[in-house]
């Protein structure tokens, strides 16, 4: 191991076009630029994916990112502290009233993966933002708590990775 990583180290120095490189317990990366052209090179000690998988996981792994940064400041525009997790629960709750579904706690908490304690903090949370509203047992999404997307930025996301 420790002489494949010597070995890519001095081909990396040895290379004019390499910009850095960068180590990490799981992947060294190593990203070199010619021109307008970008190649990209990852080492996994223990995974043999073949080049054209490991970019099509990375763009992936980019839209995942960005959608999911972009419908955060959508659904919590002015809150910073709202989580992931938070944002799961929102959305099972508009998927759930949209399908008309029942959306009990329990049923949150098994559509989301999330223990049970969780999803009722942030049903709470959420109820105390006005997001959701709860009818009996069940919950659906707050009057005005869905906001469009008028500028089409989630649409442009997908547009970006998905026809390249």
């Amino acid at each position: 191991m420790a002489t494949r990583d010597k070995a890519a180290r001095d081909c990396l120095r040895n290379s004019l076009r390499v910009s850095y490189f960068t180590r990490s317990n799981t992947a060294r990366l190593a990203r070199s630029y010619v021109g307008t052209m970008t190649e990209l090179k990852l080492y996994y000690p223990q995974s043999h994916i073949p080049p054209g998988r490991l970019r099509e996981k990375l763009d992936v792994s980019r839209m995942y990112v960005a959608l999911t940064r972009e419908m955060l400041d959508m659904a919590f525009p002015d809150r910073r502290d709202v989580d992931l997790e938070t944002l799961v629960v929102l959305l099972c709750v508009f998927i759930g009233d949209a399908e008309g579904r029942i959306t009990t706690a329990a049923k949150l908490a098994a559509h989301s993966g999330q223990p049970r304690p969780s999803v009722d903090r942030r049903l709470k949370l959420l109820l105390k933002l006005k997001k959701v509203e709860r009818v009996g047992r069940n919950y659906r999404l707050a009057q005005g708590a869905a906001t469009p997307d008028e500028r089409g930025r989630l649409a442009r996301i997908l547009d970006r990775y998905l026809h390249k």
